[in-house]
């Protein structure tokens, strides 16, 4: 006889699917973040002092364990001007994380 699988099993069979996928993906890009100053954000600026332009760009930061969007700005000299870090999630991250 057939016996339906309850809704709530399928449920928790799913999200932990997802939360394992999750994960995976959060190590893989925790793994490529950078940190802020670098090596690579040395690059960055030497680039920017070779083309003399000012250069914005979008990078994953890690920071004591937390990935930060952040946008780096690059002087015409080369000087890492500073930083903004994105702190306000999205609607869509809202959902996801918590």
């Amino acid at each position: 006889m057939y016996q339906p699988i309850p809704i709530d099993s399928i449920l928790v069979l799913a999200s932990a699917c997802a939360i394992r996928k999750a994960e995976r993906i959060f190590i893989d890009i925790y793994k490529s973040a950078g940190e802020i100053p670098s090596s690579d954000t040395e690059l960055l600026g030497v680039m920017a002092k070779e083309n003399r332009v000012y250069l914005v760009i979008g990078v994953i930061e890690r920071e004591l364990g937390t990935l930060y969007c952040t946008v780096c700005f690059f002087s015409p000299e080369g000087k890492l001007l500073g930083k903004h870090r994105k702190l306000m999630p999205t609607a869509l991250e809202r959902l996801v994380w918590g």
